[in-house]
């Protein structure tokens, strides 16, 4: 017999508490490492706010994970950008001075800065857009890259034209640019030779061309419907962690996927991030609701941020289960 829902949320607010005390920049410790410990910080808050959210615990609780999440994301990005530099930052209005080390590899990539472009925009910071949107495409760094190339100029392309979505872009010869740009790899054949590689190869098609089509659809050149597109992301995300990212490493696929339980399967953050962008501009959303982009997120129905970081929710038991 497994651990009850009551077990399994007291261990979920342990380690956010702990989360919590690890994310105080007043803790001069805490300040160590800075560039790597935030975003690592915000992808173990991304695993709470799943629970969190699959749970259906009360939002304001949601809502103020979401709020750490997107200063962090601002914090990392912000460091990342500037090398060697000793730099003054901003966390829930508190100013720190760090020094930044060189380039992280490991947390530098598209879908980082997708992941944290997504939280500020369903979180509703303007000041963590405005520090995303101010990355440019040589600041990221390019993983799983055979011959260490440098950014590949399929990534490249993606960047620009998801910066130009998120940015507000509303030149159409822009659009245009930047679309030509990306459909000249949209074929399996041309992201073959663009990456040289399998794993990225799987990884646009069942990732990240999904989030073009919504591009394409909410900037008007495609009369596919917004819940279609949607639909196909989500299918396309369970592809890619019931069988493409197990196979990949010999371990068992579908239902029986491990992969499934990662926080990027169980909630969709960037299609929601994209969702809540188009929402916002648009006032148009799917049709239907699901867990893997929760409709309250893409409308921003929940306590506000301005709310929950004026009277942040208790962590606790009996508080987090409204008993």
């Amino acid at each position: 017999m497994g651990p009850t829902r009551e077990e399994m949320t007291e261990s979920e607010i342990e380690s956010l508490v702990w989360n919590f005390e690890d994310s105080d920049v007043s803790v001069e410790e805490n300040l160590k490492h800075y560039q790597r410990r935030a975003q690592s910080q915000f992808y173990r808050f991304y695993n709470s706010l799943v629970y969190f959210l699959l749970m259906e615990l009360p939002r304001e609780h949601c809502s103020l994970i979401l709020s750490y999440m997107s200063q962090l994301g601002k914090n990392h990005w912000e460091i990342h950008c500037k090398q060697g530099q000793e730099i003054s930052l901003t966390f829930f209005g508190q100013r720190v001075s760090v020094s930044s080390e060189q380039k992280d590899d490991h947390y530098g990539t598209l879908t980082d800065w997708l992941n944290s472009i997504s939280a500020a925009m369903i979180a509703r910071d303007k000041e963590a857009v405005s520090v995303l949107l101010s990355v440019k495409d040589t600041d990221l760094v390019q993983l799983n890259n055979p011959g260490n190339k440098g950014l590949l100029p399929i990534e490249q392309a993606f960047f620009r034209l998801f910066h130009a979505y998120f940015s507000g872009e509303d030149d159409q010869e822009r659009h245009l640019q930047l679309l030509k740009d990306v459909t000249q790899y949209i074929d399996d054949e041309s992201i073959g030779k663009a990456t040289n590689c399998e794993y990225w190869q799987d990884y646009y098609q069942w990732l990240i061309f999904p989030m073009y089509s919504l591009v394409v659809i909410s900037w008007g050149y495609e009369k596919t419907s917004l819940d279609e597109a949607v639909i196909a992301a989500i299918d396309a995300n369970y592809e890619f962690y019931a069988y493409i990212a197990p196979a990949q490493n010999n371990r068992p696929t579908g239902e029986d996927s491990l992969s499934l339980f990662n926080e990027a399967a169980l909630f969709h953050l960037i299609t929601t991030g994209f969702l809540a962008t188009h929402f916002q501009r648009t006032g148009e959303t799917v049709s239907f609701d699901t867990e893997y982009t929760p409709q309250w997120l893409i409308k921003g129905e929940g306590p506000t941020r301005e709310d929950v970081l004026a009277n942040p929710p208790v962590f606790e038991l009996d508080v987090v289960l409204q008993r």
